[in-house]
């Protein structure tokens, strides 16, 4: 899947949410939320806040499942992506068209554009169900 996002310029910033939800194990809505204040780069890790009852707009308000705050190591991987990535704006992610990133473009797009297309590379398996 990385692979394809690499080669295929429109799917570009696929293959860094890809190689994100792989170094971190983030669930996507976390990782659409991201902003460049939750990464430190020089202590190389990145913040996971809970802001569930956070005042302000609602923009700004940032829930994890479990209501926990949590600190992730930065992998070597995902710096690079890090590195590549344009910092002008609050959020580390950006969508398809340069846009605040939504989870649910990122699921769609991830079926129709990687999954979809290659789905042939993975065999049925032996009760005949898809193996991807």
């Amino acid at each position: 899947m990385i692979n394809h996002c690499r080669a295929t310029p429109t799917l570009i910033w696929l293959h860094n949410v890809i190689v994100a939800l792989a170094c971190t194990g983030l669930r996507i809505s976390e990782l659409a939320s991201r902003k460049w204040s939750d990464i430190r780069i020089d202590k190389r890790r990145l913040t996971i806040s809970d802001k569930s009852e956070f005042t302000g707009p609602a923009s700004d308000r940032r829930e994890t499942k479990n209501s926990r705050s949590r600190h992730i190591p930065i992998h070597n991987g995902l710096l690079a992506v890090f590195d590549s990535l344009d910092q002008n704006g609050p959020y580390v992610f950006r969508g398809p068209r340069g846009g605040r990133l939504k989870p649910e473009a990122i699921r769609n797009i991830l079926v129709s554009e990687v999954i979809t297309p290659r789905s042939d590379q993975f065999p049925k398996t032996v009760s005949g169900q898809k193996s991807f």
